[in-house]
């Protein structure tokens, strides 16, 4: 629905319908009429929204304490001494900061595995931390999609990694290392040394 007042005209909307507190909201508005500005207001916190070829965009962060529920950014567009606004419905739930993949890898591999943040993150600013010790720190050309490599170790099973925005913990990520298929058909012995050693209980090859 676009809001029409006098000779102005505003429609409002954001893809991200449902977020966690402390991410990204990306604005976007169409107006009518001579518009001077727009703005977006949140929380008690104003954004300027720029004008990029006759759509005004902006990106809000919802702040880290923001309840849960349906909520609304009022998205407001000033022309002279006139002025309307437009709401923008959004569900803040409880869910990561992140969005992760499937990570599998054979025993021994190093692998690449990415994933994605609703927020911009900092340069170099990202790492995944595991329980042995081995941490990586991921790369990225945009603050929001970000990549690694990580060395699966010698024996299968279920891992568990940290993931950090510098000092502040994000959550975890879970990685699945599995023997190739090649050690079950051509080296029976050695997946039968490797079951033991994992499980305490002889194969049944």
């Amino acid at each position: 629905m676009t809001f029409e007042a006098n000779n102005l005209a505003l429609f409002a909307n954001s893809p991200e319908s449902t977020v966690p507190p402390g991410a990204d909201v990306n604005l976007e508005a169409l107006t009518q009429g001579k518009v001077d500005r727009v703005t977006a207001r949140f929380g008690g916190v104003e954004t300027p929204l720029q004008n990029v070829g006759g759509r005004w965009i902006a990106v809000l962060r919802l702040p880290p304490t923001t309840p849960f529920g349906a909520t609304t950014i009022e998205v407001r567009a000033y022309a002279g001494t006139e002025q309307i606004s437009f709401e923008v419905p959004i569900t803040v739930v409880n869910a990561p900061l992140f969005i992760t993949g499937s990570y599998r890898a054979d025993i021994n591999t190093t692998t690449a595995f990415e994933l994605q943040t609703l927020y911009k993150v900092a340069a170099g600013a990202l790492t995944v931390v595991f329980a042995d010790g081995q941490r990586v720190v991921l790369t990225s050309e945009d603050g929001y999609r970000w990549r690694g490599q990580w060395k699966a170790p010698a024996t299968s099973g279920r891992l568990e990694a940290k993931l950090f925005d510098g000092e502040r913990l994000l959550g975890t990520l879970n990685f699945v290392v599995t023997i190739p298929a090649t050690l079950n058909t051509k080296h029976g012995s050695l997946l039968e040394q490797l079951w033991l050693a994992i499980t305490g209980t002889p194969g049944t090859g």
